[in-house]
């Protein structure tokens, strides 16, 4: 593939896309894009289309959200009106067209299979899924500062998982003079976290002081605070959850007991688009340029 002389195409996204979008058409690059009709500020650098159709027309690579679809039907467009099937952005490219997408499923890589173009997920790119996190953990702090009345020095804070983003949330939540206590489920996990000066316990025994904490940060995917764990807890924490959808909260239980509880979702997006929108254009250009597909 010829990197230099490629055509991408954007496809729907949030704010960060539009970055992207102009990022690459400031480096010389020929972008075309569909679904930001609504978007508040100019694009400067992207032709904007009147179709899907046109959009790809001629596009090497075409750079669909993350997530690309919120509802399983649709692409992902907070910017436009118009309802872009998942389907029409497959029908008639060429074979060997690159594909990047957030969250791809079965029925993404089915379609892009049936075309015969090249999928990538964003989500196993390393470089973009590490620096993700940055804005991902800055966008949740920001979210605890709005929504308590103390500051977050010598605030008692739960980070639940140590993975990419748990990690940092947790060296930026320290940094800031927080008491923070790591919850994971794996001994080396564990050991990891200590080593790092956090108190770490296993997950499965948040339940003995679940009641102590100010704010718990949630990054586990699964049913962690069930209608039993959030009986246990002090109804003046504040739960940020940052999972992927469903999420590790019960959240209508939640509300249901007086508990705060928010589901904090593609926080690059709207906390640091134009960092997040960086971040992107750069991993996949250099996925591009590295021929990593």
């Amino acid at each position: 593939m010829d990197i230099d002389n490629i055509k991408f195409s954007v496809i729907g996204g949030d704010e960060r896309f539009a970055y992207l979008s102009d990022g690459l058409g400031q480096k010389g690059y020929e972008v075309s894009c569909f679904g930001f009709e609504e978007l508040e500020f100019p694009l400067k650098y992207t032709v904007k289309c009147p179709s899907v159709a046109d959009a790809k027309s001629g596009a090497g690579c075409l750079i669909l959200p993350l997530p690309y679809t919120k509802d399983g039907v649709n692409i992902n467009t907070p910017f436009t009106k118009r309802k872009i099937c998942i389907s029409e952005v497959f029908e008639n490219i060429p074979a060997d067209t690159v594909v990047f997408a957030g969250k791809c499923d079965e029925k993404l890589t089915s379609l892009s299979q049936n075309s015969k173009c090249r999928l990538v997920d964003y989500m196993d790119c390393e470089d973009i899924a590490i620096l993700n996190t940055v804005p991902t953990a800055e966008g949740a702090i920001e979210i605890a500062m709005k929504e308590t009345v103390f500051t977050l020095h010598g605030a008692e804070i739960a980070v639940c998982g140590f993975g990419r983003v748990g990690a940092i949330l947790a060296y930026k939540l320290k940094s800031l003079g927080a008491n923070v206590t790591v919850y994971a489920r794996r001994d080396e996990v564990l050991c990891l976290a200590r080593a790092y000066g956090y108190k770490a316990v296993k997950i499965q025994n948040i339940d003995r002081e679940v009641f102590k904490f100010d704010i718990i940060f949630n990054t586990v995917p699964s049913m962690i605070f069930s209608h039993s764990l959030i009986d246990r807890m002090n109804k003046k924490t504040l739960i940020i959850d940052l999972a992927s959808l469903p999420g590790g909260v019960d959240f209508p239980y939640a509300e249901a007991v007086g508990l705060k509880a928010i589901s904090a979702l593609s926080l690059p997006g709207k906390c640091a688009p134009k960092s997040a929108g960086e971040i992107l254009m750069n991993g996949i250009l250099g996925i591009l340029r590295k021929g990593q597909i």
